[in-house]
């Protein structure tokens, strides 16, 4: 007789059961897992996308090939509450990824901020015009009217930035499009306030030569509250008043400009900005020495004063192109100021022109500057003035000798003037000899040989020796006798005297 189990009789069907549950469990916590993981996925690609405007998270978005990416970015490309450089940084990101599909398509869509992102991306491409333009399908004419037309549309600058890549000169661009940026040439009675759209307008109606402008240009700067539009609208004004054919001076009376760029002198605040308001004013008397005289105390007062390095340099430019006698008498002097900036623009290739300083003391004061410039941000100056006075010589003076006749190219000998720089010395070759060569050279250009070349170099050792030990009187008797005879071979000594008098 066969007798059966009863507990395994009533467990051998349950057991299926448990295993399939067990695995169905599996099953879903793998399903889980990886839904988790999708969506991980999703939220980081998400949060690239809303940087892609930065360099770290642009590169991460070139570098991922999962096209499940791009209808995200395509959806954040879109999104009217994100930034515009994001949305445009993620257009260009899909051009490069050579997905222009979603790009082109919004350039169709029927929202205006779509279609501008669309549009400035692919404006930076190289086949924009042939592909786009001139495809009448993308209706890029159209969508660039549309945006400067609206003056609730963000970035109206960019779309004028834009307008060349669309029209070859003012006699392609429609009136209507004129008109309309013309009319961007006011503040907005309200709402916000958009002066980079207005200085952008000022910079086209300058650039078109558009002398029907220049009256609401100048009415626009005289009222201008932002300093950086305030700078541009005068920069468009002045360029306009100078075209070469005169064909605005009837439109815009000197009076009427010199007074914009004397209330731009006048203009305060110490920030970037606000300082590059003043110094487009003194670049605008630099250009037109004429219109200096009457202003010539102001430039001093901001030469004089502790303001920043570079207005202050700008201000030298432009007392020296105005030949202010004062400031062409003491040009040396601004060989020793403390800013390295300014005294390297004193020792510039354009003041001989400017200043009326002669051939032989203009190589005296080169000849200073290589032999002494020492700072860090000015190296490239440095090598600037050397290779100018290499053109002088015809050799690379100071150098070895297997260096001495190399070409004219700053880049044959870029290496050993680095060194020397930075090092003091390059193949055995110091500072101080490299500076020696240079004035022995200086001596033959005053036409001194022999034993009168040997005196006269002595006699410029003697000097800075008293000078670096901060004998002035001792180096001043020094001075007074060398100059007596070979006064310009002496200008950069005269300028360290100005400078501690």
């Amino acid at each position: 007789m066969t007798t059966t189990d009863a507990n395994a009789s009533a467990s051998t069907p349950a057991a299926p059961r448990r295993r399939a549950i067990v695995w169905i469990a599996a099953a879903g916590v793998l399903v889980g897992a990886a839904a988790v993981a999708w969506y991980g996925f999703h939220l980081q690609w998400r949060f690239w996308c809303h940087a892609a405007n930065k360099g770290e998270y642009a590169k991460k978005l070139l570098e991922e090939n999962d096209p499940a990416l791009f209808p995200i970015m395509e959806g954040v490309m879109r999104d009217a509450d994100q930034p515009d450089g994001v949305r445009v940084a993620l257009a260009a990101l899909l051009l490069q990824k050579s997905r222009p599909g979603p790009v082109e398509a919004a350039l169709k869509d029927p929202r205006l901020d779509v279609r501008a992102v669309a549009l400035e991306a692919l404006a930076h491409t190289p086949y924009f015009k042939k592909q786009y333009v001139q495809n009448e399908s993308y209706g890029v004419r159209e969508t660039l009217r549309a945006w400067l037309a609206d003056p609730n549309a963000s970035s109206r600058e960019i779309a004028l930035s834009i307008l060349p890549g669309v029209y070859e000169g003012k006699a392609q661009v429609p009136d209507e499009v004129t008109k309309l940026v013309r009319g961007m040439l006011a503040l907005p009675p309200k709402g916000p306030s958009q002066p980079l759209t207005r200085a952008a307008a000022a910079m086209a109606v300058a650039g078109w030569e558009d002398c029907a402008a220049a009256a609401d240009l100048l009415a626009l700067v005289r009222s201008e509250p932002d300093p950086f539009a305030k700078m541009r609208e005068m920069q468009a004004l002045a360029r306009l008043y100078d075209l070469p054919s005169g064909a605005c001076k009837s439109e815009i009376a000197e009076a009427d400009l010199l007074a914009v760029v004397d209330a731009a002198l006048a203009h305060p605040g110490d920030d970037g900005v606000n300082r590059a308001v003043r110094m487009a004013s003194l670049q605008l008397l630099e250009g037109h020495p004429a219109w200096a005289p009457p202003r010539i105390e102001r430039i001093r007062a901001i030469l004089d004063s502790n303001a920043n390095p570079v207005e202050r340099r700008i201000a030298l430019e432009a007392l020296a192109s105005a030949r202010d006698p004062k400031t062409v008498g003491e040009l040396p002097r601004w060989l020793f100021d403390p800013s390295s900036s300014l005294r390297s623009s004193a020792a510039g290739s354009a003041f001989p022109k400017r200043s009326g300083v002669t051939p032989l003391a203009y190589e005296a004061l080169l000849v200073g500057y290589v032999s002494n410039e020492t700072a860090k941000d000015v190296e490239g100056m440095f090598r600037i003035r050397v290779a100018e006075l290499r053109q002088k010589a015809g050799a690379w003076v100071g150098l070895p000798r297997d260096l001495l006749h190399k070409g004219g190219s700053l880049g044959e000998v870029t290496e050993p003037l680095n060194k020397l720089y930075r090092d003091g010395v390059y193949e055995g070759v110091t500072r101080q000899a490299f500076a020696d060569d240079w004035y022995r050279w200086l001596l033959t250009r005053a036409k001194l040989t022999g034993p009168d070349a040997d005196a006269a170099f002595a006699a410029h050792a003697s000097f800075w020796l008293k000078a670096k030990s901060g004998d002035v009187a001792g180096a001043k008797a020094i001075y007074d006798a060398g100059a007596a005879t070979h006064h310009d071979l002496w200008e950069y000594e005269r300028g360290w005297l100005l400078a501690h008098s």
